[in-house]
């Protein structure tokens, strides 16, 4: 068995306390959510790749007459869609403020 205890407020504040020393430490300091621009454009690039193939392979089962194939296409398409998107929105750089984190990063608030 696991124990696991529920802390968002305690992981809210500390990242909230975190940022606020950084930037107290070093008022120059740039805060930036997601990956680096250098590894979030090839990944997306990647994952957009990947579903422009996966829809070209149902297209063309589509029209062997290989429906079934390209029903499973279709599955995993879209649970690759549902697994690729929100890796792809959430790691998206982008600047943001200490006294402004990003909610879309923290565990809902209680």
């Amino acid at each position: 068995m696991v124990e696991a205890q529920e802390m968002t407020r305690e992981y809210r504040a500390f990242t909230h306390a975190l940022c606020d020393a950084i930037v107290r430490a070093n008022p120059k300091a740039k805060l930036v959510a997601g990956k680096p621009w250098g590894m979030w454009l090839p990944t997306s690039a990647i994952a957009v790749a990947s579903l422009l193939a996966m829809a070209y392979l149902i297209w063309q089962a589509y029209q062997m007459g290989a429906t079934n194939v390209a029903l499973l296409g279709a599955l995993l398409a879209v649970v690759g869609f549902w697994q690729i998107e929100p890796m792809i929105r959430l790691n998206k750089p982008r600047p943001f403020r200490s006294e402004a984190l990003p909610e879309e990063l923290l565990p809902k608030a209680s």
